[in-house]
C-alpha cells in the first residue's frame, strides 16, 4: 500500500517424494476502502512490509499446519505464505497511483503481488532444475483466509494461467465466501461504521483498487463486472476447482460488513435469517455449480459436448458457528452425511419458510450429540480433493433456528 516490495514465505516440502506438492496460503486481514483508513493501514504491517520479520512460519497454519497427525495430507509439501501489505483483497492492479482513486499515493497492487510471488518462486536459482521447482508442480492447493480467501477465489484462475497446463490449481478459499448482502442490521446497537460489501458497493471499490476479476466472470457480466469481486458471482465462471470452507453466521460478515455487533438478545433474529440467506446462497452457488458439473459429465460420458465444460467442480464445508477463520483441526466438526435439499435465496432479513428447513439446527447429521460430530474441513477437503469417496463432497449445516424462529442453535464444536 505504501510501494514497499510484496512479500512472501517458503517452507520446502519435506521431502522429494513431496517436491511437486504446494500449499499456497494468502494472509487475511480486511481492506480499507477510504483514504484516512488507508494511511492509517499504511504504517503497519497490513500497508507496509518494511517491518516484517525474516522467519514467517509461525503464519502457517490450517492446510500449512506442520503435523502429521492433523494434516496427514498436507503437512510436508512445499508451503508458501503470501503476506498481506495491500488492504485489496489481492485484487488492484496499480502500478501509478492516480490523485483521483488512489489519492495519488496508494498503491492497490494485491494482485499484481500474486503476479510477483508466483514468478519469483518460478525464477528461484535455488529451485530452478530441481524437483523442487514451482514449474514441475504437479498441483497447488490456493487457499487464504478472510481477505486472503476472497482473494483465493478471485486470482485461483489467474495463477493457473501462470503454471503449466500439467500442473492441477485448486482454490480452497476460508471465510472468504460473500454474497450480495443489501440488509444491514438495524436494531438496537446497530454498528454505523460497518463497510458494505455489496455489489454496489463494489462498483466503488473497483475503481479505487482497479480490481482485476475473473476474466470469465467479467465476460460474463459485462455490465457489473465488480460483482466479479464476491465469490457468490465468480464461481460460476471458473475453471479452476473450488472448495468452499465457511461459518454460516461469519461474525466478521456481520458485525464489519452488516452492522451486527454481536450474537445477543437484541441481533438473534437478524443472525439468524442472515445466516439462512448464507445458506441459502452456497446451496445454490457451490452445489447448484456442484449438480450442474454431474449433469455435464453424464452428457459427457454419453457423447454430448458442452461449452461449459470446462467448469471446475465445487465441494463445500459449512459450520453453523458464529466465528470467521476459526478453522482448526480440532474445531469445528460436522457429521458425514449428504447436504440438506437445495432452496433458492432469500431475500432481504426474510427467514425461510420452516417447513423447508431440516430439523436439524447444528450439522448435517441430524443431531445435537457431540459424538455425531467427526469430520473437520481438513479431512473433508482431502477426501473431496482425492476423490476417495470415504465421505460426502459436502458439508453443509442444516439451517433451522429453535421454535420461534428467532434464535440460533450453533454446531456443539464450534470453537469458543
Amino acid at each position: 500500500l505504501d510501494g514497499s516490495p510484496g512479500a512472501y514465505y517458503h517452507r520446502s516440502a519435506a521431502n522429494e517424494s513431496f517436491a511437486d506438492k504446494w500449499v499456497f496460503s494468502l494472509q487475511g486481514g480486511g481492506e480499507c476502502v477510504s483514504e484516512e483508513d488507508c494511511a492509517s493501514r499504511a504504517q503497519g504491517d497490513l500497508g507496509s512490509s518494511l517491518a516484517y520479520a525474516s522467519d514467517g512460519s509461525g503464519q502457517m497454519s490450517q492446510f500449512q499446519y506442520y503435523s502429521e497427525e492433523h494434516n496427514p495430507d498436507f503437512w510436508q509439501w512445499n508451503h508458501v505464505f503470501v503476506m498481506y501489505c495491500t488492504g485489496d483483497l489481492f485484487m488492484g492492479v496499480v502500478t501509478e497511483p492516480d490523485l483521483t482513486n488512489q489519492w495519488g499515493w496508494a498503491y492497490f497492487s494485491g494482485g499484481l503481488i500474486v503476479d510477483g510471488v508466483i514468478a519469483d518462486l518460478q525464477a528461484r536459482s535455488d529451485l530452478a532444475g530441481t524437483p523442487f521447482s514451482l514449474d514441475q508442480s504437479s498441483i497447488v492447493i490456493w487457499s487464504g483466509d478472510s481477505a486472503g480467501g476472497i482473494g483465493a477465489g478471485a486470482t485461483v484462475d489467474q495463477v493457473a494461467s501462470l503454471l503449466p497446463d500439467t500442473t492441477k490449481v485448486v482454490a480452497a478459499p476460508i471465510a472468504g465466501f460473500y454474497w450480495d448482502n443489501k440488509y444491514p442490521y438495524t436494531g438496537p446497537g446497530a454498528l454505523t461504521d460497518y463497510v458494505p460489501f455489496g455489489v454496489g458497493a463494489f462498483q466503488g471499490y473497483y475503481d479505487t483498487w482497479k480490481m482485476r476479476v475473473p476474466e470469465r466472470c467479467a465476460a460474463g457480466l459485462p455490465d457489473t463486472p465488480w460483482a466479479c469481486g464476491l465469490l457468490n458471482f465468480s464461481l460460476p465462471f471458473l475453471a479452476s476447482d473450488v472448495f468452499v470452507i465457511e461459518m454460516l453466521t461469519d461474525s466478521v460478515q456481520l458485525y464489519l460488513h452488516s452492522g451486527a455487533p454481536e450474537y445477543n438478545n437484541d441481533t438473534a433474529a437478524y443472525v439468524s435469517s442472515w445466516g439462512r440467506n448464507m445458506t441459502a446462497a452456497l446451496q445454490t452457488t457451490v452445489l447448484g455449480k456442484q449438480q450442474l458439473q454431474l449433469q455435464l459429465e453424464k452428457q459427457q460420458a454419453g457423447g454430448v459436448s458442452s461449452s461449459s465444460s470446462s467448469l471446475g467442480k465445487t465441494g463445500l464445508f459449512g459450520a453453523a458457528c458464529f466465528s470467521h477463520t476459526s478453522f482448526y483441526y480440532y474445531s469445528p466438526f460436522l457429521a458425514d452425511s449428504p447436504p440438506p435439499p437445495l432452496q433458492l435465496p432469500v431475500q432481504g432479513q426474510k427467514s425461510l419458510p420452516s417447513s423447508s428447513i431440516s430439523s436439524s439446527p447444528t450439522g448435517g447429521g441430524g443431531s445435537n450429540d457431540q459424538d455425531d460430530y467427526d469430520v473437520n474441513f481438513v479431512f473433508a477437503f482431502a477426501d473431496w480433493l482425492y476423490e476417495r469417496g470415504q465421505l460426502s463432497s459436502a458439508y453443509l449445516a442444516d439451517w433451522a433456528s429453535c421454535d420461534d424462529e428467532a434464535r440460533v442453535t450453533f454446531n456443539p464444536t464450534c470453537p469458543e
